[in-house]
Formats: C-alpha cells, structure tokens, sequence
C-alpha cells in the first residue's frame, strides 16, 4: 500500500487550496457554487476554471474600486463600467465581421449530427458456431439492404437482439457514431463501409 502525502492532516481530504486575491480570500462556497458554470471532465479541472473565473472577477473590481466606481451597488454594473472606462474596443466594420468568419469558421458551426441506427446480431465469445451463423446473417442483411429487397427499418425489429429494434434500430442522433467495436456482435449498417467486427 502506498502512502500518498496529504499536508496538514487536520484539513480534509480533497480540499482546494485558499484562493487570495491580494489580500481578499476568494470564498470557498463561492468557487464549489461557481464549478457549475464550468463543466470538465475532471472536478478538479472545474474547481481551477472557476477559481480563475471569481479570481479575475475579484481584480476587476478591485480595479473598479481605486478608480471610484464602488458607489454603484451592483457588482455587475461596476464591472461594466470599468470595462468600459478602459477598453478601447474598434468599431467593427461588416468586412472585418466577414474577414473574422471566414478565419474561424469552426467557431460558428455546430458538430455535423448523424442519426444512428443498427442491427446488432449477438454472439457470445466463446461462441464460434454462432458468431459464424450472425456473420453469415449480416451478409445476407447487407445484401438484401443493397439491392433494394428490404428496408433497414423492418430488418432491424426483425433481427436485432438490441432493444433499439422497438424504434427500427435507432439509437437516436448523436455528434459521433459509436457503433459496437466488440468482436462479439457485426453491426449492419446501411453502407459497406459501416460494417464492423
């Protein structure tokens, strides 16, 4: 058993460290409130992100403060102002929007979505006499798909083991195609190329 070093042992387990700006103390409730604005795939990733997100918030209306905008209540409206007392942000023509687009334009489109379906034809591992008879079936459904003698759809509720074959085999819209990649069940799909051990 490995002993992992953990500080101070009065402090608990999986605690952030503090988060000071200057000499202000970022509120721990107020990062752990802050994480859901900042999702990760990772806790830790999120605590950081909104760490940094209440830390610059914190700066900027320090910043507010020594150039006399605290008489304003509303935290947000003192940010404002201060950011607009000093950004010199250009005027924008229609080209330069254009130019910008043109530039970037993976930042103005959304993930090419697929609607997914298959035909899973099971077979356990060990199996080798069925998994011989699903190969041989997904053959005979790629065929009869390719030569227009049946419909993907009716195949589907027909011969799939999954429970998508209640909605024709659809496994509903998705960003990414994850079609099965167990060398126990062949995915049939409705191209060639789609077909996988």
């Amino acid at each position: 058993m490995q002993l992992i070093p953990v500080g101070d042992a009065e402090k608990p387990r999986n605690q952030f460290p503090p988060v000071y700006v200057g000499d202000t103390l970022i509120d721990a409730d107020a990062i752990a409130r802050e994480m859901q604005h900042h999702p990760a795939e990772e806790a830790v990733e999120a605590w950081h992100e909104a760490a940094k997100s209440l830390a610059i918030r914190e700066i900027l209306l320090q910043q507010a403060a020594r150039l006399g905008l605290e008489s304003m209540a509303d935290e947000e409206d003192r940010i404002a102002a201060l950011l607009e007392r000093e950004l010199d942000v250009p005027d924008l023509t229609e080209q330069d929007c254009e130019r910008f687009y043109r530039a970037n334009p993976g930042r103005f489109c959304s993930p090419t979505l697929m609607a997914v379906s298959h035909i899973l034809l099971a077979a356990a591992p060990d199996d080798v006499e069925e998994r011989l008879r699903q190969e041989e079936a997904s053959r005979q459904l790629l065929s009869s798909l390719l030569d227009g003698r049946a419909q993907f759809g009716a195949l589907a509720k027909q011969y799939s083991a999954c429970e998508s074959r209640h909605q024709a085999g659809s496994l509903g819209r998705s960003a990414k195609a994850r079609p099965s990649t167990s060398s126990s069940a062949r995915c049939c799909h409705s191209r060639k190329d789609c077909i996988r051990n």
